[in-house]
């Protein structure tokens, strides 16, 4: 099992390591483990998004005469914040990017990942999705800063 935020799951620089997680050829048994991870987080993010909608959206948005929140044309996600509610609201937005969700699958390891070239900036991007953070090899004569 791993344990991720929905802010961490949310995040830009997550959706592109992913995205090239999934897009990069390595062994079929880390495309079937990176492939299950990938299933059971677009699970989390449909329920993030339900989530989004009853707890944040459906409290702060600005509504009309008939309490239906006001949606900008074209853009059926899109909503302003009812200016009476703006603190209760990015308190209500901070604390909904801190809840937990499960992904249940074992955790990436570097092993899986091989493979793929990827940035110091995008591995602390998937830190959640690594047991205690991935354990870098390091050589004989590097050392980690502590």
């Amino acid at each position: 099992m791993i344990k991720i935020t929905y802010k961490q799951l949310s995040d830009f620089t997550t959706a592109q390591t992913l995205q090239k997680l999934s897009s990069t050829p390595t062994s079929n048994k880390n495309a079937c483990h990176i492939h299950h991870i990938l299933k059971e987080i677009q699970v989390i993010r449909e329920k993030i998004s339900a989530d989004y909608q009853e707890k944040i959206v459906a409290l702060y948005a600005v509504k009309d005469d008939k309490g239906e929140v006001v949606r900008k044309a074209g853009e059926p996600l899109s909503f302003d914040v009812d200016q009476t509610k703006t603190e209760a609201f990015m308190a209500a937005q901070e604390a909904f990017g801190d809840t937990e969700a499960m992904v249940n699958w074992k955790p990436l390891t570097m092993e899986t990942i091989a493979d793929v070239k990827i940035s110091a900036a995008e591995i602390n991007s998937l830190h959640g999705l690594f047991m205690e953070g991935p354990e870098l090899p390091l050589g004989d004569n590097v050392h980690p800063i502590r």
